[in-house]
């Protein structure tokens, strides 16, 4: 087997056929974190929309569904619970979701989700909000956006351009990533100890 680093010198047989073994079973646990699935939604304007923002969107969720995850939209969901409000079918969602990304910018709709769910610490904390800087002096940043900024660190601002170069689905991407580190710690300490 040929390893991706140089061998200390003077290993024994026995010695190099162990750490052979040992990168072998480190590489599986590599492999098996970046097979956990972490349950996303994908908030922001319609996939039918027009603009920047919306094309972003369908963007995040491929790129999301690419590296692994179950990256949807709500809008699967949208006839599944008759007999409930809209609110209260999107709240089961978030509840049952690992994160949320809510792209604010030209949807009033993922602007009502944030303000309905940035109180319930339950939903908040696995809110990723992000939104153009120029809406900071807005209430829904100073309101809404300040509890989800300070209590959980979830807001993100972008600058004008940063959606149509990338960065924002980068930071997305990155902060899945970060929570499926996060699953996979919790689940090696829980088998390793």
């Amino acid at each position: 087997m040929s390893l991706p680093f140089d061998m200390p010198a003077g290993l024994t047989p026995e010695a190099r056929r162990e750490l052979e073994r040992w990168d072998e079973e480190r590489r599986g646990l590599v492999a098996e974190i970046k097979r956990i699935p972490l349950r996303i939604l994908v908030w922001g304007p319609s996939p039918a929309s027009p603009g920047p923002v919306a094309f972003k969107r369908v963007q995040i969720r491929d790129a999301l569904v690419a590296e692994g995850f179950l990256a949807v939209f709500s809008e699967i969901w949208a006839g599944a619970a008759p007999g409930l409000s809209q609110k209260t079918n999107e709240l089961t969602q978030a509840l049952t979701a690992h994160l949320i990304i809510i792209l604010i910018e030209g949807s009033p709709g993922a602007l009502a989700e944030m303000h309905d769910f940035s109180s319930r610490q339950d939903v908040a904390r696995k809110m990723l909000v992000m939104c153009p800087r120029r809406y900071s002096d807005g209430y829904s940043i100073k309101g809404a956006g300040a509890i989800l900024s300070v209590a959980f660190g979830n807001l993100d601002l972008y600058e004008d351009g940063e959606i149509e170069n990338c960065n924002v689905l980068t930071r997305a991407l990155a902060r899945a990533v970060a929570l499926r580190e996060a699953a996979a710690h919790r689940e090696l300490r829980d088998i390793l100890h």
